[in-house]
């Protein structure tokens, strides 16, 4: 019998203090956003996206932005990232010191202008600007492919759809782009298929996955997509997250879920599950609720 396909490592990368809790209704002071990053920092990740600069009448869980950015650790084993959706708010996140940005841009014609204001060709054009603007100040810019897997708007998205906007990205010197199942409609099937060709066709570039569990499909699909050859998972402490733009969007899966998953086949994360655990429950004190992910519930019972 033909052994299941496993890399010998995945690198986690953890978006809960950005994705996480951007949907919160109730606004977490800036001291204790600094302090779920601090204990994060801890954990073994290598990667943690912090926040977002974005418009805060749209998203005003991170209106503080530039006042978390200060708060951060001096860990110099952990690459400190943050989202923005366009030229000003890369230039913003760039001022307050951000060296790792990611942007976002939709595969989906209507939901970028939904979100963006702009036709997909008007934001591959402003990325340009981007990029460049990036390249002066030593930035990276690293962009985030939203509804890859389904869109509420559009409904599933050809292959060639993907690969048409993975393409553009790649010629205006992007090197890596994380496929992003922002409102969680994909299955596993369609997750490895769309995976690997794209794996296939770009094999200069550098792909990571994100994926949210609104179908309960999660942690399948992101096995999917490790076994079409993606070494790149976005994850959430505790599952927290959501998207504000996108209603009942659930939350990211879990990374103590998916760290959990691969220790068990002998895949090497570098991450310290109870110390994901210790950090879940300080934000769950903070949120005043129950986390999502199977790890905690176990933990806790």
């Amino acid at each position: 019998m033909e052994a299941m396909y496993l890399p010998q490592q995945i690198l986690i990368r953890e978006v809960g203090p950005r994705d996480g809790l951007q949907n919160e209704n109730k606004f977490i002071t800036t001291a204790d956003k600094a302090k779920f990053v601090h204990l994060l920092a801890q954990t073994g990740v290598r990667n943690i996206e912090v926040t977002s600069f974005v418009n805060p009448r749209a998203v005003p869980q991170m209106s503080d932005a530039g006042e978390l950015w200060k708060l951060l650790p001096p860990a110099s084993n952990v690459t400190f990232s943050a989202l923005a959706f366009n030229l000003n708010g890369v230039e913003r996140a760039i001022r307050a010191g951000v060296k790792s940005v990611v942007v976002n841009i939709s595969a989906s014609e209507s939901t970028n202008r939904q979100h963006s204001n702009k036709t997909r060709e008007e934001s591959l054009r402003e990325m340009e600007d981007i990029y460049n603007t990036a390249a002066a100040e030593k930035a990276i810019i690293r962009t985030d492919l939203s509804m890859v897997f389904g869109c509420p708007l559009e409904g599933k998205l050809s292959t060639d759809q993907i690969a048409f906007m993975v393409d553009r990205l790649l010629s205006i010197g992007i090197r890596e782009i994380t496929l992003a199942d922002s409102a969680g409609l994909g299955n596993p099937r369609q997750v490895y298929e769309i995976c690997r060709a794209i794996r296939t066709r770009f094999p200069q570039g550098i792909f990571g996955l994100h994926i949210h569990d609104t179908k309960g499909l999660g942690m399948v699909n992101v096995l999917a997509g490790i076994q079409a050859g993606f070494e790149i998972i976005e994850t959430s402490a505790g599952g927290l997250g959501g998207c504000p733009f996108i209603a009942k969007a659930a939350g990211n899966v879990a990374t103590e879920d998916v760290v959990y998953m691969l220790q068990e086949m002998g895949v090497e994360t570098g991450v310290n599950i109870p110390k994901v655990l210790a950090a879940g429950r300080f934000i769950a004190t903070i949120l005043d609720r129950k986390l999502a992910s199977r790890q905690s519930e176990i933990c806790a019972g």
